[in-house]
């Protein structure tokens, strides 16, 4: 999951003597500066990143990821939302999620994951942040308390 939350950049458009392409995805090291993906050559510092939105943009955790990359457990992102409701199109009734509800075996959707279909609704990727399976067992607990 942590690997999920670490700060990742799209290069959008070259500049002179750029040693990167357009669509490569540069990924965040703990020495100040972003690397291309599988590659610890050819950087750029964080600040330049942004500085330079012409070039490069942040990508939220979800997206340009592979279904294998994504989690298999998710939770509200408390930051972006306090809850939800949702009317369930299958059985025709309103629920909510809370921050601290768990949403386990996580049904990604669309070609590039950026939603989940859950109970009939197709939901924002962006609504949510990856959780643990620890998480989750703690969650379920808590429920047949």
């Amino acid at each position: 999951m942590t690997d999920l939350m670490k700060s990742r950049i799209l290069v959008t458009a070259l500049y002179p003597n750029c040693p990167f392409s357009v669509g490569d995805i540069l990924s965040y090291n703990s020495v100040q500066f972003i690397y291309r993906v599988n590659d610890a050559g050819d950087a750029v510092s964080d600040i330049d990143a942004e500085k330079c939105t012409t070039n490069f943009r942040k990508l939220e955790w979800w997206e340009r990821r592979t279904h294998d990359e994504m989690p298999e457990y998710v939770k509200l992102n408390s930051a972006v939302i306090g809850w939800a409701a949702f009317t369930d199109a299958d059985a025709g009734t309103d629920f909510e999620l809370q921050p601290y509800e768990i949403i386990p075996n996580v049904p990604w959707a669309g070609s590039d994951n950026t939603t989940i279909m859950y109970r009939g609704v197709v939901i924002s990727a962006a609504l949510f942040v990856p959780a643990t399976k620890a998480e989750y067992d703690t969650y379920r607990q808590s429920l047949q308390s």
